[in-house]
């Protein structure tokens, strides 16, 4: 479970610094620049503002079906990216733990499960991983909203790997408050 709440997924492509820049005319701005394309550029409205953008190339090795991501990514590439103390929607940058999950939208509710916890349970694959429950239970305590995701629960890969084979990626649960 790595989410950033209000971010914007997208795409990006290499951009060489071009000067003169539709914004900045002849004027150097450094190194560290993009270009806007045509659904974010509104007339020359966005010059000068700034984006956290996180890049790293990966290679397409396999496919993943049902992911409710774009990309899989390994846990290598999560490592490299990922800010593992990046601030929750619930409790900002405080830690709360490994056994962590964040709520999709159905569950969110404006917020109101910040704290509660569910006892989740894996209950079968949704993809050809074959029998990827390891039998156990896990209680994991909702601290993010995960506006988009494709399941009820985005558990953090640690709660994950308790009751599941980290290879399925997704798996059919049940779960009990």
């Amino acid at each position: 479970m790595f989410s950033i709440v209000l971010a914007t997924p997208g795409t990006a492509t290499f951009y060489t610094n071009y000067v003169p820049s539709a914004c900045y005319g002849n004027t150097p701005q450094g190194t560290i620049i993009a270009a806007a394309s045509d659904p974010l550029w509104a007339d020359g409205k966005i010059c000068g503002k700034t984006f956290n953008v996180t890049c790293i190339v990966v290679k397409i090795v396999d496919h993943c079906p049902g992911c409710g991501g774009t990309l899989d990514l390994s846990k290598e590439v999560f490592s490299i990216i990922a800010n593992f103390v990046a601030a929750s929607a619930c409790y900002g940058n405080k830690p709360q733990g490994t056994r962590i999950a964040a709520a999709s939208d159905s569950l969110w509710g404006g917020g109101k499960i910040c704290g509660k916890t569910f006892n989740v349970t894996c209950t079968g694959p949704t993809n050809p991983v074959p029998h990827p429950c390891t039998g156990k239970s896990i209680v994991v305590k909702v601290v993010d909203h995960c506006p988009g995701c494709g399941g009820t629960l985005d558990l953090s890969k640690e709660a994950f790997s308790i009751i599941a084979n980290p290879v399925a990626g997704v798996i059919k649960i049940n779960y009990v408050q």
